[in-house]
């Protein structure tokens, strides 16, 4: 689970926000940073507070992705999507950014793991 606003790329993490995800440390990678780091935007109380993605299933050529947006501890909006392996391509267009990137990190640690890498 991370704050919805934490981004992770392979080299580098960034706030979408503006603050340095390294310095701030826990609260960008547990979530629920309100309260808690002071890039968090606090003039919107519709901000998720965090984003929890997850492998629901798998095959040989697909994976089935599952995320949960939270506020308050409960779910907001849940969804799913499938990856092919062999096409490199999300079964629908991920249109929300903040869903995109979570679930784009997700799936690059996902097939580290998949493929018996460390990391």
């Amino acid at each position: 689970m991370a704050c919805p606003f934490h981004r992770r790329t392979a080299s580098l993490e960034i706030c979408a926000n503006g603050g340095q995800p390294h310095a701030i440390g826990n609260a960008c990678l547990d979530g629920y940073a309100r309260g808690h780091c002071a890039f968090f935007p606090s003039n919107n109380d519709d901000a998720p507070d965090a984003i929890e993605i997850t492998a629901a299933s798998q095959t040989a050529d697909t994976v089935l992705i599952r995320y949960s947006i939270e506020r308050n501890y409960l779910p907001v909006s849940v969804g799913e999507n499938v990856f092919n392996w062999r096409t490199r391509q999300w079964r629908m267009a991920i249109d929300d950014e903040m869903i995109a990137a979570h679930m784009e990190t997700y799936l690059t640690e996902f097939e580290t793991l998949k493929n018996g890498a460390s990391e």
